[in-house]
């Protein structure tokens, strides 16, 4: 379990509430005996309160007008300059996170859902987030000029404009958005881009996607890789884990030593150094045993999550609920696959493997075959 705070909003420079509304402060919070412990450093940004709020101070808001300013857009940069002193301070150990966000607090403004604001929340990633891929992102906030830049290599552009700022449409690359059968995403086909001059059309967003660019930050080991590999949501193609005791299932002997994985699959162990690819993710175990992921043949997720009163008659929620705890303390146990033989786990296989929760590779057959009366018959006698 992962702690994460202090959580704070409203610090960066610029007011979220009246004078008249005192708030505690994040320093006195984090300073004052017994002083909290975060694994996490987070904090909260919002650029401005909603118009549903406006009664709280005619200065405390924004306006469709201030959507593209410089003003607006940097506060993003000025609200991370207040809390980064208080994370080195405090908690320099630690990653920082923004764990809330949105245009404004209190609700959120009207142009919220359009592609005005399309442009603070790109900003706020491009400036603050961070990927394993190299990614240009070019906001052109004039309403009627063109800028133009520079690109020194081959890429692959994705651009956003719309006919109108406060539109609930956006097109890319000059082709209108839809959603297809189902409110399946549209295909995203991005337009090569040669090297030379790129011109950015006024109120315009553009990604520009490098796929070889050679960026140092995502150098093996380095603060950007490190970075990166808490941010992305799939695997890394390359693991090296080194400085670890092996268990390989064969010899009943640790061995020290070091275990490559590629594409998901062991491609080498080692009892001496392996040198990586430069994307390979590298974790040391510290002299920790390492060994294959376990496989149980016989598992029910569900019912070992719940009682049989529990299956009968509890809500649906709490049912799933139990089953996603499970999840995880099976796969924290040491197994990485199951045969879930009989139960409702077809939803959790794909949460699963979507990455959407922690849980092991799960093999599912489905519901209960049984014989009347059997140990699969549920029905009343």
């Amino acid at each position: 379990m992962k702690i994460v705070g202090p959580g704070s909003v409203g610090e960066g420079g610029f007011a979220l509430v009246p004078a008249s509304m005192p708030m505690l402060q994040s320093a006195d919070l984090l300073g004052t005996p017994p002083k909290p412990h975060f694994d996490i450093f987070s904090y909260h940004f919002y650029g401005g309160v909603s118009k549903r709020c406006a009664a709280m101070g005619p200065t405390l808001g924004t306006t469709p007008d201030d959507a593209l300013s410089e003003g607006w857009l940097s506060r993003t940069d000025s609200t991370f300059d207040f809390y980064k002193p208080l994370h080195d301070q405090y908690a320099p150990a630690t990653v920082m996170w923004i764990t809330e966000t949105g245009d404004t607090a209190c609700g959120g403004n009207p142009w919220a859902t359009t592609f005005l604001d399309t442009f603070r929340y790109v900003n706020q990633m491009g400036t603050r987030g961070h990927a394993a891929g190299i990614t240009l992102l070019a906001i052109n906030n004039s309403h009627t000029k063109t800028e133009s830049i520079s690109i020194a290599v081959p890429s692959e552009r994705y651009m956003l404009p719309a006919d109108a700022l406060q539109s609930g449409s956006v097109q890319l690359n000059g082709r209108v958005l839809r959603l297809q059968t189902n409110d399946n995403l549209p295909p995203l086909t991005p337009k090569l881009e040669p090297t030379g001059q790129l011109d950015l059309a006024p109120a315009s967003i553009t990604f520009l996607a490098v796929p070889k660019a050679n960026n140092p930050r995502c150098a093996t080991g380095g603060a950007g890789a490190q970075q990166a590999a808490g941010a992305t949501k799939g695997p890394p193609s390359s693991i090296r884990l080194k400085n670890v005791q092996v268990f390989d299932g064969v010899d009943a002997r640790l061995k020290s030593g070091s275990v490559l994985v590629e594409d998901k699959k062991i491609k080498q162990v080692s009892h001496g150094p392996i040198t990586p690819s430069p994307e390979s993710l590298i974790i040391d175990g510290r002299g920790r045993v390492l060994m294959p992921g376990l496989t149980d043949a016989h598992w029910h997720m569900t019912m070992a999550a719940n009682t049989l009163a529990d299956l009968d008659a509890a809500d649906t929620g709490l049912m799933y609920a139990n089953t996603v705890a499970e999840a995880r303390r099976t796969l924290m146990r040491g197994f990485t696959t199951v045969r879930d033989v009989a139960g409702p786990t077809f939803g959790m296989k794909v949460a699963i493997d979507a990455r959407v929760i922690p849980g092991p590779r799960v093999y599912p057959s489905g519901a209960l075959i049984s014989q009347t009366a059997g140990h699969g018959d549920f029905d009343a006698a």
